[in-house]
C-alpha cells in the first residue's frame, strides 16, 4: 500500500518549490537507475528459475557469469587486452563490459567471450550496479566511495582492482580502495602502505595479490618486436654508435607541464649542443590545449633538430630516443622500466597533497624513485638543466634494470600469474 501511494503521489504531485543540488540529485538519479535494473535483474533470473524448476532441472550460474572485467574506456585496452587474449586462450568464458562505444574489445567475436557495452555516465554505472558475479575485475578506483557515482555492487562477491601504473596506494585518493576486496598489485612491497592505510582507518583487510602489470607484458612483446625487427635492419654498428643523441620530451599537460614551469629555453641550449628532440606533447595537450601547442610547434618551425610526435603509439620515439625529459607523468616509469634508458625528472611539485593517501603515508610514491632512473631537478634549477641531460644520459641500462627487478613482479607474464589466480579463485568458489 505504501509504494502504491508513493507512486500515486509522484503523478499527481505538482510544483514541490523545493531545491535540489546537483550532487545529490546526480545520486538520487544514479540509485533509481539502480533499483530499476536489478528489478529487472531479478525478475530475470526469478522467470529463469521457474522456467527450470517446471523442467525438473536445477539453476546454476552461468560461468561466464562468474567472471566479469569492467573498463571506463579504450584507454586501459592495454590492461585488459592481454587478460582478455589469455581467457580465451584458456576458454574460460567471461564478460567484457565497457563504459565507452569504441572500446577495441566490442569488435572481439569469440565463444568464450561476451562484450557489452554499458552506456556511458549514470546510465553505464547503474547497469554496473546491478551485476552479480563473483569477480568484477577493473582498474576502476573509487567504486563505493560516498561521492563517486557507482556504489560496490551488492551482488559481487569479490571486487578486485587491477594496478595500471608503477606506484604504491599513495598515489590514490583518500578511500579509493576502501571498498575492495582484492588488490592486484605490481609487487609485494606495495602490501606495507595498503595496510598502514586500513589500520590508520579501522577498515576490513583486503587480499593483495602480487601479480604485476598486465599491460606491461603487452608493451614487451612490443618492444621486442621491435628490436627484432631493429636487428634485421641493414644499417651497420659503426653507424648505430655514431648516430645523434635523441632526447624524448614527455611532459604532462595543464598545470603540472614541465614546459609551463621551465620553459622552453633549455631546449634552444640542447640543440646547440648538438642534441635532437622529439617533442611529445600530452594527449590532452593535443586535445584541450591546442593554443599552447601551436605556440610550441611556430617556436621550432624553422628548425630540423625538433620534431613533434603526434602518433598515439610512443613506441617509435622511445627506440629512437637515448633518453626522457618529463615531470611527475607515469610514464617516466613504463619508458625506464621497458626500454631500460634514462629519464631526466624537471620536478613540478604538487600543491597539496590533502586528497591522497599520501597524507597518511608521509610520502608520495616517485620521488624518490625518480632520482634512481635520472637525475631530479626543481624549478630553481632551470640553469642547471644542459649539465643535468649530459649526466643523466650516462645512467647504466643495468642499474635501470635492478630497479625493474625491486618494483615489479612476474614482467613479461604478469597476465599468466593473473589468469592462474583467477581459476583458483573460480575452482574454490565452485567447491
Amino acid at each position: 500500500m505504501k509504494s502504491v501511494l508513493f507512486i500515486i503521489g509522484i503523478f499527481l504531485v505538482n510544483d514541490a518549490h523545493a531545491y535540489l543540488d546537483p550532487g545529490s540529485g546526480n545520486a538520487l538519479v544514479c540509485l533509481f537507475l539502480s533499483l530499476i535494473g536489478a528489478f529487472f535483474y531479478y525478475l530475470k533470473s526469478f522467470f529463469y528459475r521457474i522456467v527450470l524448476k517446471i523442467k525438473g532441472e536445477q539453476y546454476t550460474q552461468k560461468l561466464d557469469e562468474q567472471i566479469a572485467l569492467f573498463s571506463e574506456g579504450k584507454n586501459y585496452w592495454y590492461t585488459y587486452k592481454p587478460i582478455v587474449e589469455k581467457l580465451i586462450d584458456k576458454k574460460i568464458p567471461f564478460i567484457y563490459y565497457t563504459m565507452d562505444f569504441e572500446d577495441p574489445a566490442l569488435r572481439i567475436d569469440n565463444e568464450f567471450m561476451h562484450s557489452k557495452y554499458v552506456g556511458s555516465g549514470n546510465r553505464g554505472f547503474a547497469k554496473i550496479g546491478s551485476l552479480k558475479t563473483k569477480l568484477l575485475i577493473t582498474t576502476t578506483p573509487n567504486i563505493g566511495c560516498p561521492e563517486y557515482p557507482l556504489r560496490k555492487p551488492s551482488k559481487v562477491m569479490k571486487l578486485c582492482h587491477i594496478w595500471h601504473s608503477i606506484c604504491d596506494s599513495s598515489c590514490y585518493h583518500l578511500g579509493a580502495l576502501d571498498y575492495y576486496d582484492v588488490a592486484l598489485t605490481v609487487g609485494n612491497w606495495v602490501e606495507e602502505p595498503l595496510r598502514t592505510v586500513e589500520q590508520i582507518r579501522k577498515i576490513r583487510a583486503k587480499e593483495v595479490i602480487p601479480v604485476g602489470l598486465p599491460y606491461f607484458d603487452e608493451l614487451k612483446k612490443i618492444y621486442d618486436r621491435r628490436i627484432k625487427d631493429k636487428s634485421e635492419d641493414k644499417q651497420s654498428n659503426s653507424d648505430l654508435e655514431n648516430k645523434q643523441k635523441v632526447l624524448l620530451l614527455a611532459p604532462s599537460w595543464g598545470a603540472k607541464s614541465c614546459l609551463k614551469t621551465y620553459g622552453t629555453d633549455f631546449i634552444h641550449k640542447a640543440i646547440e649542443k648538438g642534441y635532437h628532440i622529439i617533442l611529445r606533447p600530452h594527449p590532452q595537450t593535443v586535445k584541450v590545449e591546442s593554443d599552447f601547442l601551436k605556440k610550441l610547434q611556430n617556436e621550432f618551425k624553422y628548425t630540423s633538430q625538433v620534431e613533434f610526435d603526434l602518433n598515439p603509439d610512443a613506441t617509435d620515439s622511445m627506440l629512437k630516443s637515448d633518453m626522457m625529459i618529463s615531470d611527475k607523468s607515469g610514464v617516466r616509469f613504463d619508458y625506464a622500466l621497458i626500454y631500460e634508458k634514462p629519464v631526466l625528472t624537471l620536478d613540478v611539485p604538487a600543491t597539496s597533497l590533502d586528497e591522497y593517501e599520501a597524507i597518511l603515508l608521509g610520502r608520495l610514491w616517485g620521488e624518490d624513485e625518480a632520482k634512481l632512473i635520472g637525475l631530479k631537478l626543481q624549478p630553481n634549477q632551470k640553469e642547471q638543466i644542459l649539465e643535468a641531460i649530459n649526466q643523466t644520459i650516462l645512467f647504466k641500462a643495468s642499474d635501470i634494470k635492478k630497479i625493474r627487478e625491486n618494483v615489479l613482479v612476474n614482467y613479461g607474464y604478469s597476465t599468466d600469474r593473473m589468469v592462474e589466480w583467477i581459476e583458483t579463485e573460480i575452482r574454490e568458489k565452485n567447491n
